[in-house]
């Protein structure tokens, strides 16, 4: 336990002084102890993974976030946004559609911030019938949002539906 402890904490210290290498040294080494529960350990993950991002290793980011959804935990949104968003950086789109279908098959439920970065990964991997519905849902919940019309608009031009688009 307290090597994972000391571990994690020493990492957040040097993500917070900038130094990326030196944190993810102690994540690992911090994960490597098995010292902490399962949720602390997916959090860790997930810190591990953002620092990847931040280093834009992206692989490394994907595989992190990969290793947080295999935990044996209740799935979280934000690990499924954060896998989608390496993805979507590496240019495997057909994995980003597959792993925002699994928020929708796992029954989770998406504020609407993480809508419309749902519609923005979608909308980028080229899964336009799916950014259309969650458009449609943050239509429901911020029908005065001027972007969100916008943006259903453009899907529509995109799935060459051009009366709707016209509609909108």
């Amino acid at each position: 336990y307290s090597k994972s402890s000391a571990g994690r904490h020493l990492a957040r210290s040097y993500v917070e002084r900038g130094e990326y290498d030196k944190a993810i040294a102690y994540y690992r080494e911090a994960l490597s102890a098995a010292g902490l529960s399962a949720i602390a350990n997916r959090e860790m993950l997930r810190e591990l993974a953002q620092v990847y991002l931040l280093k834009k290793d992206y692989a490394a980011a994907a595989q992190a976030l990969q290793q947080a959804l295999a935990l044996d935990l209740a799935p979280d949104v934000a690990d499924y946004l954060l896998l989608a968003r390496a993805q979507h950086h590496l240019g495997r789109y057909v994995d980003v559609v597959a792993t925002l279908d699994g928020l929708r098959d796992k029954g989770l439920t998406l504020d609407a911030v993480q809508s419309q970065q749902a519609a923005a990964l979608y909308y980028h991997a080229g899964a336009y019938a799916q950014c259309e519905g969650l458009l449609r849902h943050l239509l429901e919940l911020q029908p005065d949002e001027p972007l969100h019309w916008h943006m259903l608009a453009s899907v529509y031009l995109q799935q060459n539906k051009k009366r709707q688009a016209l509609d909108q």
